[in-house]
């Protein structure tokens, strides 16, 4: 979170999953994105787990997370090409 282009990268793929969550039915309190960024940059430096999955050879959580993300929006109709980017990326390195 401390690289500008990483992190609007970050927003752009929370703004997108807000979107789709909404349009499923799920509320977010105000202020949920703002509050969500804030808490990241605190955590400081760390290897996502879906990271240490790749390295190990090991198969990754994308299809429920990022990849749910993507099949909610498109049976809504909506387009979630943030997650769907993801979701190929990190299935490329997994393969």
């Amino acid at each position: 979170m401390d690289f500008s282009p990483a992190e609007s990268l970050v927003e752009d793929l929370l703004q997108e999953g807000i979107e789709v969550g909404e349009a499923t039915g799920v509320t977010f309190d105000e202020g949920f994105l703002e509050q969500s960024i804030q808490h990241l940059k605190t955590v400081g430096y760390h290897k996502p787990s879906m990271l240490q999955d790749v390295e190990r050879g090991a198969m990754t959580e994308i299809d429920w997370i990022n990849g749910k993300i993507v099949e909610h929006a498109y049976a809504r109709g909506l387009e979630a090409p943030y997650h769907a980017a993801i979701t190929r990326l990190v299935k490329g390195l997994q393969s």
